[in-house]
């Protein structure tokens, strides 16, 4: 099955003029750096879908590694940009074997199944549309001259779902050529009303609502990568970059992840130590080195794993801190998540300590560490009571067992053998997650 990926700048003039959703254009870039890098790692064959601009950004500049480009989203420039589906609407319609889509916010960690593979329809997973959705379509909806009437009984139908669509794809290719005239049909012929609809919504409706109920109406099975069911606007775990590769395989930074700071940033060090290369070609799209030129950076593997060795081979104090101590210190955390849990798994001895430059804030009940990274950015990550003790225990360094045994101290002395295993569970997922988040580190 072909892999294939669409990219529509919609008619701006440079990458700067729209986020794409991101916080900024330069974590959209970031994005599609690491989204096609981990597909190529897996798949040998990756096509890109985009228009002129898109072409001259991600390949003549950033040099993503797909295996065939085609030029062909211009043809699309009629559309508003806001209608950021219908380059993939066109994209789909273009397919003349099997294949599947990935967004550029999709990131993986191994294939696909095999047999997912094999599916008439496929998709990320189902989602339930809650008041969600229906507070946009209220919007939408008298707005619109034409509606499909497959969507006729949305608005009197309790319990709705949609297709999520970070894949979509399958061997069906009549019900894509069926599906992507219907969604066509439905944009232009309510074109007069485009400008007085949140567009960024109506994606939503002719992509994803339309597609579960044509397949519906067809009475043809949709199979899903997931088969969990969230409500719309309830995707917990996908962003967790801390979590990859043993724990999950697959993020999509949909919705507000492209605007939560913990979250863009896990991608941004991730992308700069794994590919560092990459990274430099995004930055000199924005002119943004100054940093990296006060400490003669060059943007390699080698200077990376020179910088981990660094890190990792003394216990930090404040005065070894210098904006390489920073640096290192956000490439080395990423992976340290997966390495302490393997650590623990094979019951190996290492020694936890709290890495210095964190300031702990509190208001009322609402407690937070505070980290800034190598750029200066801060990012706050939030404590509860059991973090601050874990947290208060690694005042000096201490190894790892003689941490566990202090912390199950806390526990009543009737609590039975399973109850504790769930709580040194709980304190290992903590653990993990402070590693990732710069808060503490390990050296053996």
């Amino acid at each position: 099955m072909k892999i294939i990926q669409s990219f529509w700048t919609g008619k701006i003039n440079h990458i700067s003029e729209n986020n794409f959703g991101w916080v900024s254009p330069k974590y959209n870039l970031i994005s599609w750096v690491l989204s096609a890098n981990q597909l190529k790692k897996y798949y040998e064959n990756v096509e890109l879908y985009t228009d002129e601009l898109g072409a001259r950004i991600l390949i003549d500049t950033l040099k993503l590694p797909y295996s065939k480009v085609h030029i062909v989203l211009n043809t699309i420039d009629h559309y508003h940009k806001d209608l950021w589906a219908i380059s993939k609407i066109k994209t789909y319609s273009l397919q003349n074997e099997p294949f599947l889509h990935v967004d550029g916010d999709v990131f993986i960690w191994d294939t696909f199944p095999e047999e997912l593979m094999k599916a008439p329809l496929i998709t990320q997973n189902l989602e339930k549309t809650t008041d969600y959705y229906r507070n946009m379509w209220k919007g939408i909806e008298p707005h619109l001259s034409y509606i499909p009437e497959e969507l006729n009984t949305f608005n009197s139908t309790k319990n709705g779902f949609a297709c999520n669509m970070g894949i979509v794809g399958g061997v069906d290719l009549e019900f894509y050529k069926h599906y992507t005239s219907e969604a066509f049909k439905f944009v232009d012929t309510n074109k007069n009303a485009w400008d007085k609809v949140n567009k960024n919504n109506f994606n939503v409706f002719f992509e994803q609502l339309l597609y579960y109920e044509l397949a519906k109406k067809q009475n043809i099975e949709v199979d899903y990568l997931f088969k969990e069911i969230p409500d719309d606007n309830k995707y917990i775990g996908f962003g967790d970059f801390y979590k990859v590769p043993n724990e999950r395989t697959y993020l999509h930074l949909l919705g507000n992840y492209k605007k939560d700071k913990a979250t863009y940033k896990a991608m941004e060090h991730y992308v700069l130590k794994f590919y560092p290369d990459y990274y430099k070609r995004v930055l000199d799209i924005f002119d943004e080195h100054a940093f990296f030129n006060d400490i003669n950076y060059n943007f390699s593997a080698l200077q990376n794993q020179q910088l981990i060795a660094d890190f990792t081979s003394t216990v930090q104090t404040k005065e070894k801190i210098g904006k390489h101590y920073f640096l290192s210190r956000d490439i080395a955390s990423i992976g340290l998540s997966f390495h302490i849990q393997e650590l623990i798994r094979q019951n190996e001895e290492f020694i936890l300590y709290k890495l210095p430059c964190s300031q702990l804030f509190t208001s009322g009940d609402f407690k937070e560490i505070l980290i800034k990274d190598h750029l200066g950015d801060p990012i706050s990550v939030p404590i509860d009571d059991i973090d601050q003790i874990v947290i208060s225990e690694l005042t000096q360094p201490i190894r790892y067992n003689l941490l566990i045994e202090k912390l199950t101290m806390y526990l009543d002395d009737d609590v039975t053998d399973s109850d504790t295993k769930s709580f040194i569970s709980m304190i290992n997922d903590r653990i993990t997650f402070f590693a990732s988040r710069k808060v503490i580190s390990i050296v053996k």
